[in-house]
C-alpha cells in the first residue's frame, strides 16, 4: 500500500523495533479520512447518489482522502511526514520516529529506557494530533510506561493486555509484550483437499517475512517446485508422494506455536556485530544472519535476526555455483540489514563452508568467467575479502535452510536459533577452518585468455628493434623485457623449447643487445679497428684496452685478469656516456636504489658496466633527478634586515605594541566536580621598545574575544599608537572593528575627531606566512608557555585561576634581564622591562617610599634609587646590544623576475611542494630583496613572504583570505607591507 519500497519500509520499521529495549506500538485512527483534499482537487472524487428510484440523483464531492484510490497511500503517508517535518526542529527524535518507524497506519519504535520512552511518546502524540492523526491501541512491554503518562497527564491511555492468548499483531507478526517474544499463529484445516491450489494457498498463510522458519518453508517451496514438475493443474489431486509428504509437514506445523523469538536484539553502547552463514544444497541454498553483541552486564548474546532461502534453479546447476549464490544472498542481505540498522555500529563477518567460493573471492573477478566473476564482484562490492571465513559444516546454521527441517525438529534446534556454539565465546576462540589453497589453473571457472601473434621480419644488423624500443620508451627495466620476449618468439618460430616464464639468462641477453646497439653508434671506429685485429690508440678507450667477447660485444680489456671476480667485473661492458641507452641504465639504477646519490650509483653501475666519462653521465642524472632536486634543493638565503623603527625608539612601555596567541589550555567551566573542560588561549601583549609583556587570557579565537582582551589591555596599559600582529582572522577583524569605530567617531563634531587623533590605533599586519618578522612576540608566546608548562604540566583549571597564574607569570617575565649585567661595581640591578612600568623589577621587594623626603637626608642606596635614569641606562645598555646581526650575516645574490623556485610547505613533503614563478621582486631600502611576488601553476597571484630558512606554514585557501583581508585594511589607510612567501629554492 505504501508504494514500491514496501518491503524495504517494513524490514527497516522491523528491525528499528527490534534493537530498543523499551518497546511500544500504536495504530493511527481513521488515517485517511484525517487527511483533506485540495478543493481543486475535489472534483476528481465526485459520485452520484440517492436513496431510493423515487428520489433524484444527487451529486457528491468527497471532500478527504478516498480509500481504494490509486494515491490514497501516499496522500495519507506523505500528511503524516509532514507532519514530521514540521516538527523536526522543535523534536528532531520524535519526527525522525515518525519518518522511519511508521508502516502505513502502524507506528512500531522503542527507546532505551522508560524516561526515554515516556518523552518520546509525548512528542509523538503531539506531533500526530497537531496533523489530526489520533494514535490509538497503545502496547508495550513496560505497562508502567503508559499507567504513569496517564496519571501525569490525566488523560486515559488504552493500554492493551489480552489474557488469553495475550498476544499483539505487530505488522502482521504475533508479539507477546509480557514475554517480549514473537511467536506464530498456525490455522490450517487438516481435512481440506488437497491440491496444487490448496497447498500454495495454505503455504501462504504462513507470514514468516524474516525467515525464522526458513527450514520449514524451504521444504515446502521444494515440494511446490517438484509440483510445476510433474505437470499437473490446479486442481488436480496431489501426486501421492508429494501429497504423504505434504500431510506429514502440514501435521506437525500446529508445534511452531511453541517457538519464541526474542524481540530485542542486545545493542550495549549502540554496537553490534553481524555474523551470516550461507550454504548450499543440491534442491536449495539460504542465508541466515545473527546478531551478537554484550549486554550491560558484559555478557555476549546470541539472536536470530533474518534468515532468505530460494530453490535451486529447474535447470542444473553445479554446486560450487550455487554455494556462490548463497554468498551473494547472504551479502544483499546484510547489506539490506545494515542499512536498517544504520542508526547502529554495526561490524559484519561472513561464514561459509564452501572453500571454492572464498579462493574465488580471494581473486580478482576478472580472472573468472562471467557468471563467477558478476556475483564475486557484487559480494565484494559488499563485503571485503578480509570479512568473510571458513567454518565447518557441522557448524553452519545455514545447512538447516538449505536441506530443511520438519516443524518437529526446528522447535528445538538450538543451532538454528542460537547460531554454532563457538560463536558465543572471545574471537580468539573462534573456529576458523584453515582451507586449502587451490592453484588458480586447477579451479572451475578460470578464464581462459587466448592471444593471436603475428610474424614479421627484423633486421638483426642495424639494431632496428631495439632503437625502436629505445626511442619510444622511458623505462629501461621495460624495454628489457619487452626485448626478451621478442628473442623468445623469434627462438620459438625456430622450433625450440622454452620455459614457461623469462629466465635470467634472457633477461641478461637483452641488456647486452641494448648495449651492442649503444656501440654500434658510437663506437663504430674503434669496433672497426678491433674486428680487424688492431689496437685503439686514441682516447678515449686507449687506456682500456678493449676487446670484443664471443657475442661480439666490446668490453673493457684492463689489468684484473686475475683477479678472483666475476667476468662482469674483470671485464664490464663498455658503453658511452652520451647515449640514451646509458641514461636509461643510469635512470633505472639510480631509482631502484631508492635515489643513489654520485659515488653509490658509480659503484653498482662499475659491477656490469664501465661508462666512459661516467662522472659526467652519473651527476647529469642525479641532477635531472626531480624529486632529487625538491630532496636537496637549498633555500634562498639573504642578509638579515634592520630593526623596525618602534624598536629602536625610546617611547613609552605599551606604545607600540605586539600581539600573538598562544594554547590551548585546558579551561574548567566552574569548581564543581564532573563539569566539562574546554579549551582556553593565552592572548600576548609584548612592547616592542622595552619588551614588557602583558597577558589576557582568552576562551576561543574569535574577533568578539579577542576584541574584549584588547579592551582589558588598553584599560590597564593604555592606548597603543600601533599593534603589530600576523595575519591571524580574529586580528584581521580586530582591525576592521577598529576602522569602523573610527569612521564612526570621525563622522562627528570636530571636539570628536580631536578626541579621536589622540586616541589613534595603527594596525600594522605582517606579511603572510612569515613567523620571523614577529621573532619578539614569538619569544614572548615562548617564555609565557614554558612558564605555564612548569607550573600546570597537563591539569586543568577555571579561568579565575588562569588569570591569576598569568598576571604572577607576568611578573616573573616583565623581571628579566634585559640585557647581561654590566662589569661595573657600581651596576646594582640589571634594567628590566619591569623599570618601564612601575620603575623597578616587578618582583622587587618594596622599598619605604622616599619622594617626601629631602634629597640632603636620603643614604647612597635611597639616592641611587630615586635618581636612577632608566632611560639613558636603556639606550647604553639594551639598545647598543641589539645591533650585531645574529644569523643571516652574508648578502646574498638577490632572486630574480621570471626565476622558477619551489615553495616549501611544512605540512606535506618535498616532493610535494608547489613550483611557482617569481613574477615581481620589492627590494627594501638598501637594494635587498626580502619580498617577492610569486604566480603559482594553478591559481593567480598570491603574495608570498620571503622567509629566512625557516619553514612556513602554507595553505592556500588561508592565504588568499588573508591577502583578501590584508588589502581592505590597506584601502582603509593601515601601513601593510606587500610581502610575499619565499622560502622558495631555485628548481
Amino acid at each position: 500500500m505504501a508504494g514500491p519500497n514496501v518491503n524495504r519500509d517494513l524490514f527497516t520499521v522491523f528491525l528499528r523495533f527490534r534493537s530498543n529495549q523499551v518497546a511500544y506500538a500504536a495504530d493511527v485512527e481513521k488515517m485517511y479520512r484525517q487527511v483533506l483534499v485540495h478543493p481543486a482537487d475535489r472534483d476528481f472524487q465526485r459520485i452520484v447518489w440517492r436513496s431510493s428510484l423515487e428520489q433524484p440523483i444527487k451529486h457528491y464531492r468527497l471532500c478527504t482522502v478516498t480509500y481504494g484510490t490509486k494515491s490514497a497511500p501516499f496522500l495519507a503517508i506523505e500528511a503524516m511526514k509532514q507532519a514530521a517535518r514540521n516538527y523536526e526542529s522543535v523534536y528532531p527524535e520524535a519526527a525522525e520516529i515518525i519518518k522511519l518507524d511508521t508502516y502505513v497506519d502502524d507506528l512500531l519504535s522503542g527507546a532505551r529506557d522508560v524516561h526515554e520512552a515516556k518523552r518520546l511518546i509525548g512528542q509523538i502524540t503531539e506531533i500526530m494530533n497537531s496533523a489530526g492523526f489520533n494514535l490509538r491501541k497503545w502496547t508495550t512491554n513496560v505497562p508502567e510506561l503508559f499507567e504513569t503518562l496517564a496519571v501525569d497527564e490525566q488523560l486515559p491511555v488504552d493500554v492493551k493486555w489480552t489474557d488469553q492468548p495475550n498476544t499483539v499483531k505487530a505488522l502482521g507478526i504475533q508479539w507477546q509484550p509480557k514475554e517480549d517474544a514473537f511467536s506464530f499463529k498456525v490455522c490450517l484445516p487438516l481435512e481440506s483437499v488437497n491440491t496444487k491450489r490448496q497447498l500454495l494457498s495454505d503455504s501462504s498463510k504462513l507470514f514468516d517475512p524474516f525467515g525464522w522458519l526458513a527450514p520449514v518453508i524451504i521444504r515446502i517451496k521444494i515440494l511446490f517446485q517438484q509440483l510445476w514438475l510433474s505437470d499437473i493443474s490446479w486442481d488436480d489431486p496431489l501426486p501421492p508422494a508429494i501429497e504423504a509428504e505434504w500431510m506429514d509437514i502440514k501435521g506437525q506445523l500446529r508445534q511452531v506455536e511453541l517457538i519464541r523469538v526474542p524481540r530485542f536484539a542486545s545493542n550495549y553502547n549502540g554496537k553490534m556485530e553481524l555474523h551470516g552463514f550461507s550454504d548450499a544444497s543440491e534442491v536449495a541454498y539460504g542465508a541466515v544472519v545473527y546478531t551478537r553483541a554484550r549486554d550491560a552486564e558484559g555478557n555476549i548474546v546470541i539472536n536470530l535476526l533474518a534468515a532468505k532461502t530460494r530453490v535451486a534453479p529447474i535447470k542444473q546447476v553445479s554446486l560450487p555455483r550455487l554455494e556462490l549464490n548463497a554468498a551473494v544472498l547472504l551479502a544483499e542481505l546484510m547489506e539490506r540489514i545494515s542499512i536498517a540498522l544504520s542508526h547502529l555500529e554495526v561490524e559484519m563477518w561472513a561464514w561459509t563452508d564452501s572453500s571454492i567460493v572464498l579462493q574465488w573471492l580471494s581473486a580478482h573477478p576478472r580472472k573468472w568467467k562471467t557468471y563467477v566473476a558478476n556475483r564475486t564482484s557484487l559480494i565484494l562490492n559488499i563485503l571485503p575479502r578480509e570479512r568473510w571465513n571458513h567454518v565447518a559444516t557441522h557448524d553452519n546454521p545455514a545447512d538447516c535452510a538449505s536441506r530443511g527441517l520438519t516443524p518437529e525438529e526446528l522447535v528445538s534446534h538450538n543451532l538454528w536459533f542460537q547460531g554454532p556454539g563457538w560463536l558465543n565465546t572471545e574471537p580468539e576462540l573462534w573456529k576458523v577452518t584453515a582451507i586449502e589453497t587451490i592453484d588458480d589453473e586447477q579451479l572451475m571457472e578460470a578464464r581462459k585468455i587466448k592471444i593471436m601473434h603475428a610474424a614479421v621480419g627484423i633486421a638483426r644488423d642495424n639494431f632496428d628493434i631495439e632503437w625502436w624500443l629505445i626511442n619510444r620508451r622511458s623505462s629501461y627495466t621495460f624495454i628489457v623485457r619487452v626485448l626478451a620476449y621478442v628473442n623468445r618468439f623469434i627462438r620459438a618460430l625456430q622450433g625450440a623449447v622454452l620455459e614457461p616464464l623469462l629466465t635470467p639468462s634472457e633477461l641478461y641477453q637483452a641488456k647486452v643487445q641494448l648495449a651492442q646497439a649503444a656501440q654500434h653508434v658510437s663506437f663504430e671506429r674503434e669496433l672497426r679497428l678491433i674486428r680487424n685485429g688492431q689496437e685503439v690508440s686514441f682516447k678515449p678507450l686507449a687506456g682500456l684496452h678493449p676487446f670484443l667477447d664471443g657475442t661480439g660485444t666490446m668490453r673493457v680489456g684492463g689489468r684484473l685478469q686475475l683477479a678472483p671476480y666475476s667476468y662482469d667485473i674483470k671485464h664490464p661492458i663498455i658503453l658511452p656516456r652520451d647515449s640514451r641507452v646509458t641514461e636509461l641504465l643510469l635512470r633505472d639504477l639510480h631509482l631502484r636504489n631508492m635515489h643513489a646519490g654520485s659515488n653509490l650509483l658509480t659503484s653498482t653501475i662499475n659491477q656490469q658496466y664501465w661508462v666512459v666519462g661516467h662522472n659526467t653521465a652519473v651527476r647529469r642524472i642525479v641532477k635531472r633527478c626531480a624529486r632529487c632536486v625538491r630532496l636537496k634543493g637549498k633555500t634562498a638565503n639573504q642578509l638579515m634586515g634592520s630593526l623596525p623603527v618602534p624598536r629602536v625608539i625610546a617611547t613609552r612601555a605599551f606604545t607600540h605594541v605586539g600581539v600573538d596567541y598562544a594554547g590551548p589550555l585546558k579551561i574548567h567551566a566552574s569548581c564543581v566536580r564532573g563539569v566539562k573542560t574546554t579549551k582556553g588561549y593565552l592572548a600576548v601583549f609584548v612592547c616592542l621598545s622595552t619588551k614588557a609583556i602583558h597577558l589576557e587570557a582568552a576562551s576561543d579565537l574569535s574577533t568578539s574575544v579577542f576584541i574584549a582582551a584588547l579592551r582589558r589591555f588598553i584599560s590597564r596599559r593604555g592606548y597603543p599608537n600601533e599593534i603589530w600582529s600576523d595575519n591571524g582572522t580574529n586580528f584581521v577583524g580586530a582591525d576592521r572593528w577598529l576602522q569602523e569605530m573610527s569612521a564612526a567617531l570621525s563622522s562627528g563634531t570636530s571636539r570628536v575627531s580631536h578626541f579621536l587623533s589622540n586616541l589613534g590605533i595603527k594596525w600594522i599586519f605582517n606579511p603572510p606566512s612569515s613567523p620571523h618578522r614577529g621573532g619578539i612576540w614569538e619569544a614572548a608566546v615562548k617564555s609565557a608557555k614554558k612558564h605555564l608548562v612548569a607550573v600546570l604540566g597537563t591539569s586543568a583549571m577555571t579561568y579565575e585561576e588562569l588569570a591569576t597564574i598569568l598576571t604572577q607569570v607576568e611578573a616573573c617575565l616583565n623581571s628579566r634581564p634585559l640585557c647581561p649585567l654590566s662589569s661595573d661595581p657600581d651596576s646594582y640591578e640589571a634594567l628590566t622591562p619591569g623599570h618601564f612600568i612601575v620603575g623597578h623589577p616587578m618582583n622587587l621587594i618594596p622599598e619605604p617610599d622616599v619622594r617626601k623626603v629631602p634629597t640632603n637626608r636620603l643614604d647612597q642606596w635611597q639616592l641611587m634609587q630615586h635618581t636612577a635614569e632608566i632611560w639613558r641606562r636603556w639606550q647604553d645598555e639594551y639598545l647598543t646590544s641589539l645591533q650585531p646581526r645574529t644569523k643571516w650575516r652574508v648578502t646574498e645574490e638577490n632572486v630574480r623576475e621570471n626565476q622558477l623556485v619551489l615553495v616549501k610547505n611544512e605540512n606535506t613533503p618535498p616532493t610535494q611542494w608547489e613550483m611557482a614563478r617569481i613574477v615581481k621582486v620589492h627590494p627594501d631600502s638598501t637594494g635587498v630583496v626580502r619580498t617577492v611576488t610569486l604566480r603559482p601553476c594553478d591559481v593567480m597571484n598570491v603574495v608570498f613572504e620571503s622567509n629566512r630558512s625557516h619553514h612556513h606554514r602554507f595553505d592556500r585557501s588561508s592565504v588568499d583570505n588573508e591577502l583578501h583581508d590584508t588589502d581592505k585594511a590597506q584601502q582603509k589607510g593601515h601601513h601593510i607591507s606587500r610581502p610575499s612567501q619565499s622560502n622558495a629554492v631555485e628548481a
